[in-house]
């Protein structure tokens, strides 16, 4: 449907964001990032391209190639200067404390701004907080922003809605029990989220439940059997 939008309007931006984004979950990042590409070409606005260059960064990081990643979040700062988001991740990632720390000061800096003006998705504000306290090894209080930031509905025309936001915290601070109901929810919501069938797998491995880590691995590969063969999963 998203491809027939297109058809139709090949100038219409919105589907090519959709389409992006249906791609990426899928696991198609070459096409994602195509995707993506075509959308910066029509976006009407520097914030929407900004944005496009953004979710291309975040694909690259998915990835692991940083450097893609840093060289794409640069585009989208140059065209909106609060867009660190991504900035900030591979900061994290790459273990430069020092440019963290500054980005740290932006995202909390907009979100003191934005308590006086217009509101963005309710969701961002606790989710990264929450990925700050995590970098600072702040760990009870991260997933209590976790916590906090699924009770609000995700971003539905972002490349990440950030549902699993708690999950991965979790199974990255060893906390399987908690990481496997918290997958298994969000597996009730949505039965072929594939990176969520992937994660509960790598949760009942860590548990130690082989025969379900084994079972959910195999569902993650039938979802993602259109994948690139390249991503790290």
């Amino acid at each position: 449907n998203y491809q027939r939008s297109i058809e139709l309007n090949p100038k219409f931006e919105v589907a090519y964001v959709h389409l992006a984004n249906t791609r990426f979950r899928l696991g198609q990042y070459r096409e994602a990032i195509a995707t993506f590409q075509r959308y910066v070409d029509v976006a009407p606005s520097e914030f929407e391209r900004s944005r496009g260059y953004d979710a291309i960064a975040y694909v690259y990081l998915r990835k692991g190639d940083l450097a893609a990643s840093k060289r794409f979040a640069s585009e989208s700062v140059k065209l909106r200067k609060d867009a660190v988001g991504i900035s900030y991740q591979i900061a994290a990632k790459s273990g430069d404390k020092r440019v963290a720390a500054l980005l740290e000061k932006t995202i909390l800096a907009t979100f003191v701004a934005n308590e006086r003006g217009a509101r963005g998705n309710r969701r961002f504000e606790p989710y990264y907080r929450g990925v700050i306290a995590l970098n600072n090894e702040r760990n009870e209080e991260a997933v209590e922003y976790f916590r906090q930031a699924i009770t609000h509905a995700g971003p539905g025309w972002n490349i990440q809605d950030l549902e699993d936001c708690l999950g991965e915290a979790l199974l990255g601070l060893g906390r399987y029990d908690e990481a496997i109901e918290e997958f298994k929810r969000i597996i009730r919501l949505a039965p072929n989220y594939p990176l969520a069938n992937y994660n509960l797998a790598k949760a009942y491995q860590g548990k130690g439940m082989y025969d379900d880590a084994r079972s959910a691995f195999l569902r993650f590969l039938d979802l993602w059997r259109n994948a690139d063969r390249d991503i790290p999963e």
